[in-house]
């Protein structure tokens, strides 16, 4: 007697049904990877170029520094401090104006928090022709860049002395995102003229 071939039995639906649930969830693994993988890749490529920038600006600032007796008045914060707004760096600096006249002002790198009460923190170089201690009148701040929720922006200064005298310093900017702590943005700005 012969069988007619009319359609798929129990065991074989059952057997492709399986099949398909295990290439669907392997597909759905691949999907997340490679979205994890692509988030990362984008953190790390915005986070290096918002460092790049910060070197790019603090580079011109630091070149217009103004020595006396051939070491800069720069001072290099502490980013452990307990208070919200951190200053990073703080120099004095020739600058000139939109008259073309060269004056002294101070220049500040400090790491606030936004005024949205978001919690979120912005870079803010400050260039302040008033030399007194605070933000005079015509202080001009301007945001460098924003961090998100996640990330955190932390520094070090390591002195390179010669001849027993700290000359140089090497200031290592961070910028790290929580969700990816093994991929790390840094950049090393050299300071010269350093007098501590």
């Amino acid at each position: 007697m012969r069988r007619s071939c009319s359609g798929l039995t129990l065991l074989e639906l059952t057997v492709v049904m399986l099949a398909l649930m295990v290439v669907m969830a392997m597909g759905f693994q691949i999907l997340a990877t490679s979205g994890d993988s692509v988030a990362r890749g984008l953190s790390l490529t915005n986070r290096g170029e918002r460092l790049r920038i910060l070197q790019k600006t603090m580079d011109r600032d630091l070149n217009s520094c103004y020595l006396q007796n051939g070491s800069a008045d720069l001072l290099i914060g502490s980013p452990s401090q307990s208070s919200p707004n951190k200053t990073l760096l703080r120099a004095q600096i020739l600058s000139q104006s939109m008259e073309d006249r060269v004056d002294l002002a101070e220049v500040i790198y400090t790491l606030e928090e936004l005024a949205d009460g978001s919690g979120r923190k912005a870079l803010v170089r400050t260039l302040d022709p008033d030399l007194e201690p605070g933000k005079g009148p015509e202080a001009d701040s301007r945001e460098i860049f924003n961090l998100a929720i996640t990330e955190t922006l932390v520094w070090e200064a390591t002195p390179e002395s010669a001849s027993g005298e700290v000359d140089r310093v090497w200031l290592k900017v961070t910028l790290l995102d929580e969700r990816f702590k093994e991929f790390v943005s840094e950049r090393q700005i050299l300071l010269t003229g350093y007098a501590p």
